[in-house]
């Protein structure tokens, strides 16, 4: 999302409602990969989808509002997602 700001009220609440069930669904990701329940190359595929968002302001929106409701391990995953260029995921999520 190039621009939260363009969204009415009701679209907002849409995009945020999304993007918190997709959320969801990266968090289980991790912490099934973290555990080895999860194959690596299906984690490394789906986690590897956060990080083509993570610098939207839609997500940045979202994710100043909604952090807290996630484990603290994945929030620091998110944040060393947000620290590094894209040249820099290789291997991040071993």
């Amino acid at each position: 999302m190039i621009d939260p700001e363009s969204l009415t009220e009701n679209n907002r609440a849409d995009f945020i409602y999304l993007l918190r069930g997709g959320m969801l669904l990266y968090q289980n990701a991790f912490v099934l990969g973290q555990e080895g329940t999860l194959d690596s190359s299906l984690q490394t595929v789906t986690l590897g989808t956060v990080s083509a968002i993570i610098d939207q302001p839609g997500f940045k929106l979202y994710w100043g509002q909604r952090e807290l409701v996630f484990t603290r391990s994945f929030r620091d995953y998110i944040e060393r997602l947000e620290s590094l260029d894209g040249s820099s995921l290789t291997g991040l999520y071993n």
